[in-house]
């Protein structure tokens, strides 16, 4: 993604803080725990939007500082998710001291950064051994109706954004002198949502928040009458996901 382009999308965060806490999927609580470790540490969940995976991580025992630029983000988190300390914050310049930190997580975000700046930060502040851990939440086209979705997601979608942001975003880091040899692994979860909810998840999508109103418009009815079609019987509908995982010891 250019730089054009990731600050235009970013931007479009500061309006949807309130639905993307509602409506996001969020993370199994084995994914906290692959990504950070069992035993309580210093984490920074960096780029924390609202606290999907934050949560998961205080859960834990892990003694969790959030950082998100997004100031609507922020203040969703901070109303939901119990941290040490929440702080708005770019990926590329952080307020930190070096080393404070054993473990750097980022869900479903790293493909906002500019890696170049972002990976010695990241690195700066890792302690010795420790490790940065990503996780992208990747819907599964399964179903009918979930193949429907897919079709009507990507026909909305700027051109600069098809393909899949985890492995592209991911060589970045793989690529990098400054971390070791990644580990992967995958964990299945799905997400239950009714009619709202489904829109809702729709709605919160970056380039969705910033179409032009009628065509944002246009895009939620198609998907409300989805919804209507494929709940054949009952609410609630099951959107699958794999959460693809990776993580890097510094090194």
């Amino acid at each position: 993604m250019d730089n054009h382009s990731r600050q235009w999308l970013g931007n479009s965060f500061d309006e949807a803080g309130r639905g993307y806490a509602a409506h996001r999927p969020g993370y199994p609580v084995d994914v906290a725990a692959w990504l950070a470790g069992d035993d309580p540490g210093d984490v920074l969940d960096l780029a924390a939007g609202s606290g999907q995976l934050t949560t998961e991580l205080a859960t834990l025992g892990h003694r969790v500082v959030a950082a998100e630029l997004s100031g609507c983000m922020l203040a969703e988190l901070r109303k939901n998710t119990p941290v040490l300390a929440a702080v708005q914050s770019n990926a590329e310049q952080l307020p930190f001291r070096s080393g404070v930190f054993d473990v750097v997580t980022v869900a479903t975000a790293f493909h906002w950064f500019d890696a170049a700046r972002a990976l010695p930060e990241i690195a700066r502040v890792l302690r010795p051994g420790g490790w940065l851990g990503l996780v992208w939440n990747t819907r599964e086209v399964d179903t009918d109706w979930a193949f429907a979705l897919d079709k009507l997601l990507r026909s909305a979608q700027p051109v600069g954004l098809t393909g899949d942001w985890g492995t592209d975003s991911g060589t970045q880091v793989f690529e990098s002198p400054l971390f070791d040899e990644p580990e992967y692994v995958e964990f299945r979860h799905t997400q239950r949502l009714d009619k709202m909810a489904l829109v809702g998840l729709v709605a919160s999508r970056s380039y969705v928040v910033a179409m032009p109103a009628g065509q944002r418009d246009r895009l939620l009815a198609d998907v409300a009458t989805l919804s209507d079609e494929s709940a054949t019987t009952s609410y609630p509908l099951e959107l699958a996901y794999r959460a693809q995982c990776w993580r890097v010891r510094a090194g």
